[in-house]
């Protein structure tokens, strides 16, 4: 039986099902060319399972005589979490899990608990095998991905009677990655490099290649796990645009910067149920200062809620939309976090530091937002309000978005704020039709309010907090997003009802706050 979930989005399951099935049906029309297209392939013609109670599962020796007691316990306490995690779903079938896992705060919180780990394995791995690597780093790859990155593949990640694969795919592309990283593109021994035309294609070189299986070899492995479409992203795209932003006179201080990028993550998360199904990709796209490339975007990605495709032209990258392939990809985050498709340990932030990622995510989310706003305002004066003649167009192209219209209100009130009002934390604003208004606000101070409301917030397994009720559905948060972070509204509105708080009780909370009475 389906247990009680924490959701940082309430969507029409149904769509969601719906768009995972058209994104695979257009991966069909593609040419398979890749080592990448072959094992994609493979996963979508898989059959449809039900999903099993699963026994305990232990890491395999392979890597636990490589590692310490610490991280081996600390493994299998997450492979431990991952069975508690499939078997809320056993009877139900893994399509309907994918669909039911989408923004889900649990998985959310386990991925990246599982990349941690991952890559402190990673650094412990190489460094016992530190004296094999400098002597032979292809045949250490080699040697390490044919025993424990396989075995744990085989045996905990994938199978076709559990949904493992949905908490433990991110590591299994993260730890090949690292390891070709560490010992051959640091190391200098090869390098990845792209023809400055505006096709941009890409080949490897560097004397490793000069070892005929690592010739044959490397070119397939750099394919199956992202690597060439994540350089593709930083150097032909990302670090030019980042030489084009900074250099603007005008370009906000940081935390203005910030500011914005809330405001606009607040309303991109508000419009996601309703856009969910939105066919206007192809008319998403803008133009990237400093090259020749574009980018488009749509909502509903692997590891967050929405994601930005890029590609060398505007008809290469319609046709990319067409046959869901285009050369790169980067994903929005539930918490304004952008990170890379396939790696979402690989955050902008990681890459290009502090400042620039920040300068990069506010000019992303700048061309993105008003686009999504304008689609938004369809979507509500069809649905919300009917007196108005909509075309039959633009009801047909939002099939599935009438269900989300009951459950998010949309903040028009954080769209007036971007042109420079701030709402400050202890406004509770109405919209038109009466609904409240909640602004984003510091963690801080919403944890103040819920202290008020009876709430006690307590720590959970690692790095997670519970807000925990008299009479109400716990709710466990994910603390990964910095010492105070900002909640958004969306989050706001979801824990609310989850614990059962009126707004009786939340505006008398505020109103306290307001006195000075607290």
């Amino acid at each position: 039986m389906l247990s009680t979930t924490n959701y940082l989005a309430n969507l029409p399951r149904d769509s969601v099902r719906d768009r995972f099935d058209n994104l695979n049906s257009k991966f069909l029309r593609r040419q398979i060319k890749t080592p990448l297209d072959e094992y994609s392939l493979s996963v979508i013609n898989s059959e449809d399972w039900i999903i099993q109670e699963q026994p305990e599962k232990m890491l395999p020796r392979s890597l636990t005589d490589l590692i310490s007691l610490q991280l081996r316990d600390e493994g299998n306490a997450l492979i431990e979490a991952t069975r508690e995690l499939n078997n809320r779903y056993v009877g139900i079938t893994i399509r309907k899990v994918q669909a039911l896992l989408v923004a889900d705060l649990d998985l959310i919180d386990l991925r990246q608990q599982l990349l941690v780990w991952a890559e402190a394995v990673k650094n412990a791995v190489l460094y016992k095998m530190r004296r094999q690597a400098s002597e032979n780093p292809y045949e250490l790859f080699t040697k390490l991905y044919n025993s424990f990155v396989s075995d744990i593949d085989n045996t905990i990640a994938h199978g076709n009677t559990h949904m493992y694969s949905r908490a433990w795919t991110p590591v299994m592309d993260a730890i090949p990655f690292w390891l070709m990283d560490a010992l051959f593109i640091q190391t200098g021994l090869v390098t990845l490099t792209h023809d400055l035309d505006k096709l941009h294609a890409s080949y490897l070189k560097g004397k490793l290649l000069l070892d005929p299986h690592a010739a044959r070899e490397l070119p397939r492995y750099f394919n199956l796990y992202g690597i060439e479409p994540s350089a593709y992203v930083t150097e032909i795209v990302l670090r030019p645009l980042s030489k084009v932003i900074l250099s603007e006179p005008i370009l906000p201080q940081e935390a203005e910067m910030q500011r914005q990028v809330d405001l606009y993550l607040s309303d991109l998360l508000e419009a996601f149920p309703y856009l969910l199904e939105s066919k206007r990709g192809a008319r998403h796209i803008f133009s990237i200062p400093g090259t020749t490339c574009v980018a488009s975007f749509s909502f509903l990605s692997n590891h967050g809620f929405a994601r930005i495709c890029f590609g060398d032209s505007h008809e290469s990258l319609v046709r990319g939309i067409e046959t869901a392939y285009v050369r790169g990809l980067v994903e929005i985050g539930y918490f304004g976090q952008i990170t890379y498709t396939m790696h979402p340990w690989m955050s902008l932030q990681r890459v290009f530091g502090r400042h620039t990622s920040l300068a990069l995510t506010y000019w992303l989310l700048k061309q993105v937002h008003p686009l999504v706003v304008a689609d938004y305002l369809k979507i509500r004066d069809y649905y919300l309000d009917r007196r108005n003649n909509i075309s039959p167009d633009a009801s047909e192209e939002y099939v599935g978005s009438e269900q989300s219209a009951t459950y998010v209100p949309w903040i028009e009130e954080a769209q007036r704020n971007s042109l420079g009002n701030e709402v400050t934390d202890s406004d509770v604003n109405r919209s038109e039709a009466g609904e409240e208004l909640l602004p984003q606000m510091r963690r801080s101070r919403f944890f103040k309010l819920l202290s008020l409301c009876g709430v006690e917030v307590a720590q959970g397994k690692g790095s997670e907090i519970k807000l925990l009720k008299a009479n109400a559905h716990p709710f466990r948060l994910g603390n990964h997003y910095g010492p105070n972070p900002t909640i958004p509204s969306f989050l706001i509105n979801n824990i609310l009802k989850r614990l059962e708080i009126t707004p009786q009780e939340w505006r008398a909370a505020v109103a306290s706050t307001r006195a000075g009475l607290v």
